[in-house]
């Protein structure tokens, strides 16, 4: 009886087999296919300051990264931006070329300029140099203002669109208009600059956060100053005087246009405002109550209202500075000569998760007011710089599947985490003066590399070159490390760089300097030749030795399309089942990383 009964025991054991979902591997990363990017999307340039979508990158973000899928990223021309993005540029479409650069710290020799960085910050320790440590004079804004702007702007954005294409089509059309004083003064090429460059600006009522508390409503209102756009190619007078009433006269054709908005028109200044629709700040009320937790913020010494800074994170952090020794984490460049007990002030460094904090993220509003002019919200921060998908194989807490999708950063508490972690991946590196926390460097600890993700600093402290000053301490790190705990770091890394661009040109200080070509995939020395290769846009590699690096085999394609799958909320597809514009742009992926994306990489669809 007992024998006639195991076909159907292996029948059912069978049965429940085919059940059982199919797990993603808890060692593997993880792309979430809703969150990819197009090669075809464009988007402003922070770097040259275009307005248009001039540049151009593909990529995904990541649930899950593990440190060393990471670094082969890196080898393949990808960079991670963000907490969970990962992106590789298309400079042969773009405005500006961005390059991914690296130093070796054994060849990286401190330069006179540095030393002198770091020679002024000892003396300044040791009471030798007085600096002159000024408050900030500026207010920053609550969370509820911010998000509040936010919404205003959102709420216009369909006005916005519409009337920048009334505009520009009134442009365009005035431009090759048969007016012999206009079409006389313009080439072809001054036409399509003019065509690309007028500038529509918003109302500073939706810029004035001050005014979101106070105004029951917020009207709309676009100005388009085209005499500056004019002037700016040097037309003179009696051309503009010509163009405006025929560029007016253009505009006002359009019924659509004048029944919805108001348009005035000042001629002296070649100006136009156009003005119209409402949007009531009761509207917002819902999202706004809960904007504003009274409880995060307490009085500064000015009265303005800010981020608690004290807390049991910033006492744990002072603890955790207080009790070693700076010099247990940099092998110095230059030592400070004068004791301890005979220095005036006293500077500590202690190493934590990346994990946000209201005393961190103070010191982020205010380096983002200061040097970008931008008006943060915590959340805006947190997913930047506190929202990290890195992860350390090695962790056991990482030993599990994810079938309910990732949580960021889920593991992870605000500790002192040592001089080097038990587990690599994203960390906050906090610098102290006599336990006033004025700097924070955002970096990512891998086996053999370390980047530099951003640094932030408080500005009343920009006299101490903070910069500078943060890039040496994190090669002073890393030699550390490779001394004491791990001999295989080699590489430093200060995240994208922009050739001869202002905004990344203190990178190519930290020398030698190498880029990764992103086209053969070798790393090239930065010397003066290669800079003016890279400054004519007129080059296939960056050595001209080397040969682009060829794209899989076809074969390849179908066995990674043929063997993946996809991982929802409630089942498991195979990945030739999803729509074709997704499959399209993972194939974009798999073209620049190979068959290693199946052996790194599962497939989330949130």
């Amino acid at each position: 009886m007992e024998s006639s009964n195991i076909p159907d025991q292996e029948v059912q054991m069978e049965e429940e087999e085919e059940q059982k979902p199919i797990l993603m591997d808890p060692y593997k990363s993880v792309i979430d296919v809703s969150n990819l990017t197009n090669k075809k999307e464009g988007i402003s340039c922070s770097y040259c300051g275009s307005k248009d979508k001039t540049r151009f990158r593909m990529g995904f973000k990541t649930t899950k990264l593990s440190v060393y899928h990471l670094e082969t990223l890196i080898e393949k021309g990808f960079s991670k931006r963000g907490g969970t993005t990962i992106e590789k540029g298309l400079n042969d479409k773009s405005c500006c070329h961005i390059f991914n650069p690296r130093v070796g710290i054994t060849e990286f020799k401190i330069s006179k300029q540095q030393k002198k960085h770091m020679k002024r910050f000892n003396q300044y320790m040791n009471g030798q140099r007085e600096l002159k440590i000024e408050p900030v004079k500026y207010s920053l804004h609550t969370d509820k203002q911010v998000f509040i702007g936010a919404c205003m702007r959102n709420g216009f954005q369909k006005d916005i669109a519409s009337i920048d294409n009334w505009v520009k089509s009134g442009l365009v059309k005035t431009l090759n208009s048969d007016d012999q004083k206009i079409s006389s003064a313009l080439t072809e090429d001054l036409k399509g600059m003019l065509k690309l460059r007028i500038k529509i600006d918003f109302s500073e009522d939706i810029y004035n956060l001050e005014s979101f508390t106070e105004q029951e409503e917020v009207q709309l209102v676009m100005t388009c100053d085209l005499k500056a756009l004019f002037a700016k190619h040097k037309l003179d007078d009696d051309f503009m005087s010509a163009f405006f009433p025929v560029f007016m006269s253009n505009l006002r054709e359009d019924q659509d246009l004048c029944e919805l908005y108001e348009i005035t028109e000042n001629c002296k200044e070649y100006a136009i405002q156009i003005s119209g629709d409402k949007r009531r700040m009761s509207g917002y009320q819902h999202n706004l109550d809960r904007q504003e937790d009274l409880s995060k913020y307490e009085p500064d010494i000015y009265g303005e209202k800010r981020y608690k800074v004290t807390g049991e994170e910033s006492k744990l952090s002072v603890a955790a500075g207080n009790k070693r020794e700076y010099t247990e984490f940099f092998k110095e460049f230059c030592p400070n000569p004068v004791p301890k007990e005979e220095r005036k002030h006293h500077y500590t460094v202690s190493l934590h998760p990346a994990i946000f904090t209201p005393e961190s993220f103070e010191i982020y509003k205010l380096f983002d007011k200061e040097i970008f002019d931008k008006d943060t919200a915590s959340e805006s921060y947190e997913r930047f710089l506190c929202s990290s998908s890195l992860f350390d194989p090695k962790d056991p807490r990482e030993i599990k599947t994810f079938k309910d999708g990732l949580k960021i950063n889920g593991n992870n508490k605000f500790v002192d985490s040592g001089v080097y972690p038990e587990f690599l991946g994203s960390y906050h590196l906090y610098h102290r003066i006599d336990g006033a926390l004025f700097a924070v460097s955002a970096i990512d600890i891998l086996p053999h590399n370390l980047i530099s993700a951003f640094c932030m600093y408080h500005p009343a402290y920009k006299c101490l070159s903070p910069g500078h000053f943060t890039a040496i301490r994190e090669i002073e790190y890393m030699l550390m490390i490779r001394e004491k705990f791990n001999e295989n770091m080699r590489y430093y890394s200060q995240m994208d760089i922009v050739v001869g661009c202002p905004k990344t040109e203190y990178k190519e200080h930290v020398k030698p300097v190498y880029l990764k070509c992103p086209l053969s995939l070798d790393w090239v020395l930065l010397t003066k030749e290669i800079k003016e290769k890279i400054a004519s846009k007129n080059y296939n590699t960056l050595d001209e030795s080397s040969a682009p690096v060829s794209p899989p085999k076809v074969e390849e394609f179908f066995k990674w399309i043929g063997e993946s799958v996809i991982h929802t909320q409630t089942e498991v597809l195979p990945l030739n089942a999803i729509v074709r514009s997704v499959l399209e742009d993972l194939i974009l992926i798999f073209k620049e990383i190979g068959s290693e994306m199946n052996e790194m990489f599962c497939l989330e669809h949130k």
